[in-house]
């Protein structure tokens, strides 16, 4: 009996030995040239005990056949494949449902880790003055696909003016899941990614976190995030659910915008300038007044009010033509 308990013991050692240390989920929809360059990027990594863990949301293209092809003899490498969803939270959440491991991190199947991304984020989330931290980000290069244009993207954010919820929920913080390692214990403390939201839950996952748990960020550019352009945003179906998550935001975190003008009306012209590409101008001009009422220290929604003024073909213009010179935000 000793003997037997010497080898379980001796068996549950090499497990904990052998377990990932960090989970990397990657959620993927065909592009598969596009996952290749996400996958190699992971691979590159100066951090190697990891798992990578891929959740195709139902491909049309045979993602599985390539996968299994070229990455078919690498173990840390893990495929599932479910019938397609569309909203890349409940996606991401059977991703974390397959984790091994203490440490999380989400890569976008288009965009691309530098080597160096994933230790330096166990390292600074590791340390002993900073046990309570639950999520780490970092700086990041922004890439527009349509232009070849690269900007680099810093972190310019004070603690001491505003706190981090209120960052992420004033746009001065960017929620990108790429850039960031998470704490599996914050995750299952607040219970993954909300599957009600259809885009923003990014920002409710990071709010609910930072309600609980610290938040540290590296002055390093240690990804490559990759803007495309796309009509797809602006067609009807797609924008009502996207002001339905601005709209959600402001119910299920009302305390926090009811103390921050600045979230309350970057808020406000997110869904304004939603309303104005999509073609719904009068909505959207009376948003941004509603913005200007909220926040009239805040400059940037006169501009919005004004040019929404001239009507929605040449707000699009000028926004694309924006978009152009300052990728991202």
């Amino acid at each position: 009996m000793k003997g037997f308990l010497k080898i379980k013991q001796k068996n549950n050692q090499l497990m904990s030995e052998n377990a990932p240390e960090v989970s990397v989920i990657i959620i993927c929809y065909n592009r598969k040239d596009l996952l290749v360059r996400a996958i190699e990027s992971v691979l590159r990594q100066t951090f190697h005990n990891f798992e990578l863990i891929i959740v195709d949301d139902g491909s049309s293209e045979d993602v599985g056949g390539m996968i299994k092809e070229k990455y078919g003899s690498d173990r840390r490498i893990r495929y599932f494949f479910v019938e397609h969803i569309g909203k890349l939270g409940a996606v991401r959440n059977i991703g974390i449902s397959k984790s091994q491991a203490p440490y999380v991190a989400f890569l976008d199947s288009d965009d691309e880790w530098l080597p160096e991304k994933l230790e330096e984020q166990i390292r600074v989330i590791k340390q002993s003055d900073r046990e309570s931290t639950g999520i780490v980000g970092c700086d990041f290069y922004i890439i527009n696909v349509n232009t070849g244009r690269e900007r680099i993207y810093q972190l310019k954010f004070n603690e001491r003016i505003m706190n981090p919820i209120e960052g992420i929920l004033s746009g001065k913080i960017p929620t990108y899941p790429t850039l960031y390692l998470l704490k599996m214990e914050a995750l299952k403390k607040i219970g993954f990614f909300d599957e009600k939201f259809s885009g923003a839950d990014d920002y409710d996952l990071l709010v609910r976190i930072l309600e609980q748990y610290k938040f540290s960020w590296i002055k390093k550019m240690l990804c490559r995030y990759h803007v495309h352009s796309s009509h797809r945003s602006v067609l009807p179906g797609i924008v009502m659910a996207q002001i339905q998550d601005r709209m959600r935001l402001f119910s299920k975190f009302r305390h926090y915008y009811e103390n921050c003008r600045m979230c309350t009306s970057w808020n406000l012209m997110t869904i304004g300038r939603l309303q104005i590409l999509s073609g719904m101008t009068r909505q959207g001009i009376k948003t941004f007044f509603n913005a200007i009422l909220k926040n009239p220290l805040d400059i940037r929604s006169y501009l919005h009010f004004i040019l929404a003024l001239f009507g929605s073909t040449v707000y699009r213009k000028v926004f694309k033509l924006w978009a152009y010179f300052k990728v991202g935000h």
